[in-house]
C-alpha cells in the first residue's frame, strides 16, 4: 500500500524520507556527539573556513549537516526527476540514500563531507546533462566546477574529476573545447582559494606550506567497529556486488544514456574506494558513497524479476541499522 502510494505521490515519496531521516538524525539532534568522538587529522580550506567562519561546531555543525543531507535527498530527487537514472524504483532509492548516508551516528558531525556530497550531486546532474549533447561546455565546466568545490570542503570527493573526465571519454567524441571547459572549471575554485590567500595576507607565502601540511596521511582508521557496524558493511559491500551485476531487464530496452550513466555511477563507487583504502575509513565516505550505491541498488531491483534475496538484503540491512542505534 505505502510502495503504491509513493509511486504515484512524488510528494509522499519525500514526505516519507524526510521522516526516516529524521527519525535517525534525531539522537544525535538532541543528545550531540562529543567532537572527539570523530577525529579529523586534516581540513581542507572551506572545511575550516565553515568551522571557524560559520561556527559550524557540536550541536550547530549537526543541525547544518542534517539540513545538507535533507536538502540532497530533496535533490536527488529532483535529479532522478530529470534524468530519469532509476525510472520504476524512486521510492527504494531515496530511502536507500537516507539509509546509507545516515547509518553511523559519527558520521552525522560536520566534516565538511555533507556539504561535498550536495556538490557532488551537482556535479553529476551537469555531467549527466552533458552526455549525447552537441554543445555542453556550460554543463561540463560546472561539473568540474562543483567538483573542485567539493574537494574543497571534503578531499576524498575530489576523485569525481576522474569521473569526470571519464565521462567526458564514453559519452562524447574528441572535441578540444570540452576539455578547456573541463580544465577551466576544475581551476576556478582554486584561482580564487589562491587569490583569497593573496589579498588576505598581501603575498603567496606560506600558501604551498599550508595546503601540503592539511593533506591527509595514509592511515588506518582511529576508531573500532562495533558488530552492528562491521555486518552492516559486509551488508553494504553484498549490496554493491548484486548493484554490479549485469542486468538482465524482462522485455525492457536499456538505453543508450542509461547504460553510460550507469557507467559512470559504478566509475563513481569504485573510485571512492581509493579513499577508503588509502585514508582509512573515514565516515565521510558514508554520505558520498551512498550517492551511486543507493541508485545503482534500486536501478538493479527495478530489473530483476526474483527479488526474495535482495528484500532480506535490505531487511537485514534496516535491521543491522536498527541495532546500531539501539546498542
Amino acid at each position: 500500500m505505502l510502495n503504491t502510494t509513493t509511486q504515484r505521490n512524488p510528494l509522499a515519496t519525500t514526505l516519507v524520507c524526510l521522516t526516516l531521516l529524521l527519525l535517525l538524525w534525531i539522537p544525535s539532534l538532541v543528545f550531540p556527539i562529543t567532537p572527539e568522538a570523530l577525529h579529523l587529522n586534516f581540513m581542507m580550506p572551506l572545511q575550516q573556513w565553515a568551522i571557524d567562519s560559520l561556527q559550524l561546531q557540536g550541536q550547530a555543525g549537526i543541525r547544518a549537516s542534517f539540513a545538507v543531507i535533507a536538502l540532497s535527498t530533496c535533490f536527488l530527487f529532483a535529479i532522478n526527476r530529470r534524468h530519469l537514472f532509476v525510472a520504476g524504483q524512486e521510492q527504494l532509492m531515496l530511502p536507500l540514500f537516507v539509509l546509507i548516508s545516515s547509518a553511523v551516528p559519527y558520521s552525522q558531525q560536520f566534516s565538511g563531507a555533507q556539504v561535498a556530497t550536495l556538490l557532488v550531486l551537482l556535479s553529476i546532474y551537469y555531467l549527466f546533462n552533458s552526455i549525447q549533447m552537441v554543445k555542453a561546455l556550460s554543463s561540463v565546466f560546472l561539473a568540474a566546477f562543483f567538483t573542485t568545490l567539493a574537494g574543497l570542503f571534503y578531499l576524498p570527493s575530489a576523485i569525481m574529476l576522474l569521473v569526470i573526465f571519464i565521462g567526458v571519454l564514453i559519452s562524447k567524441p574528441f572535441e578540444w573545447r570540452d576539455w578547456v571547459a573541463y580544465l577551466t572549471g576544475m581551476l576556478t575554485p582554486c584561482f580564487y582559494l589562491v587569490l583569497r590567500h593573496y589579498l588576505r595576507y598581501g603575498n603567496f607565502t606560506g600558501f604551498g606550506r599550508t595546503v601540503t601540511e592539511n593533506l591527509p596521511v595514509p592511515a588506518t582508521p582511529d576508531f573500532a567497529l562495533s558488530l552492528p557496524e562491521t555486518l552492516l558493511f559486509v551488508f553494504l559491500g553484498m549490496l554493491a556486488l548484486c548493484a554490479f551485476l549485469p542486468l538482465k531487464a524482462s522485455g525492457r530496452i536499456i538505453k543508450v544514456k542509461s547504460t553510460r550513466m550507469r557507467q559512470i555511477l559504478r566509475c563513481l563507487f569504485l573510485f571512492l574506494l581509493i579513499p577508503l583504502l588509502l585514508f582509512g575509513a573515514s565516515p565521510g565516505i558514508m554520505p558520498l558513497a551512498a550517492i551511486p550505491l543507493s541508485i545503482l541498488a534500486a536501478d538493479y531491483y527495478d530489473h530483476i524479476r526474483r527479488r526474495k534475496v535482495f528484500n532480506l538484503l535490505l531487511f537485514l540491512l534496516c535491521v543491522v541499522i536498527a541495532g546500531i542505534r539501539i546498542l
